[in-house]
């Protein structure tokens, strides 16, 4: 049982990919850099209690470097919209699905990843 486990440490294990069950972890660190990574699952734009994602010396193409250098929330969102186009070639998602499934995922990633951000705007609402 790994229920518990907030920090993860893959660092330099030579990974060519990120297992999608770690995605249903719940860590607050996750150490992915100086692997053989690639790609990223669109999975782990579900990490919502991700605080820390290190990529550093991968290959990464999707998300491209540059994107990863932005950081996590960057990341996620680029996850989110590379899982929605997935999903409309597949025919599973509709236009109008997409724009409500992407501002659901913004008002989540805004929420969670906002940090003092979202404390302070609750803050000012309840005043």
């Amino acid at each position: 049982d790994m229920a518990n486990l907030r920090c993860l440490n893959l660092r330099q294990n030579h990974l060519q990919e990120v297992p999608v069950e770690l995605t249903y972890l719940q860590l607050n660190t996750l150490d992915l850099s100086s692997n053989r990574l690639i790609n990223l699952p669109v999975e782990l734009r579900f990490m919502v209690t991700l605080v820390d994602l290190s990529l550093e010396e991968n290959p990464l193409q999707c998300p491209p470097a540059n994107m990863c250098c932005r950081g996590r929330v960057h990341i996620f969102k680029y996850l989110e919209t590379i899982a929605i186009k997935e999903d409309k070639k597949r025919g599973i998602l509709a236009d109008s699905e997409h724009r409500r499934s992407y501002r659901k995922s913004s008002q989540i990633g805004d929420m969670k990843f906002g940090g003092a951000g979202a404390d302070a705007r609750s803050k000012r609402h309840t005043r």
